[in-house]
């Protein structure tokens, strides 16, 4: 399933955004939430700092292991196993979060996430 999330980065916060029918995992039904308050220390470090997808082969395997870890949580919570979340990045300035989850453990992982560096690019070209 594919989700989105904008950044605002004046506020430093993740929004529903543009595409009210292209609903948020990370944000989880909320309308905006602060991006540190959103995703796990990980997830926050890859996608804002370093620009880098961020992989979760099983969320309930890992929500078990860091029951404290938010993202599992929320990944948990709306029945979705495994996800990529990819930065979408223009000029070093990171614009929002593609979200791909699914309900199946091991569905999405790193080689996946490979595969989806190659198309991101075009995808990026298309959003901004």
């Amino acid at each position: 399933e594919l989700g989105f999330s904008e950044f605002n980065e004046e506020e430093n916060l993740l929004e529903q955004g543009l595409y009210n029918n292209i609903t948020s995992f990370v944000l989880d039904g909320e309308q905006s939430l602060l991006s540190n308050v959103a995703l796990c220390q990980t997830s926050y470090f890859k996608l804002f700092k370093k620009n880098e997808f961020y992989t979760i082969s099983s969320a309930s395997r890992y929500h078990k292991l860091y029951p404290e870890n938010v993202l599992y949580e929320k990944l948990v919570n709306q029945g979705m196993d495994s996800a990529i979340l990819a930065p979408i990045v223009d000029d070093g300035k990171l614009l929002g979060i593609l979200e791909l989850a699914s309900p199946t453990k091991n569905k999405l992982n790193s080689i996946n996430a490979n595969k989806l560096k190659d198309i991101m690019s075009y995808l990026e070209s298309h959003v901004i």
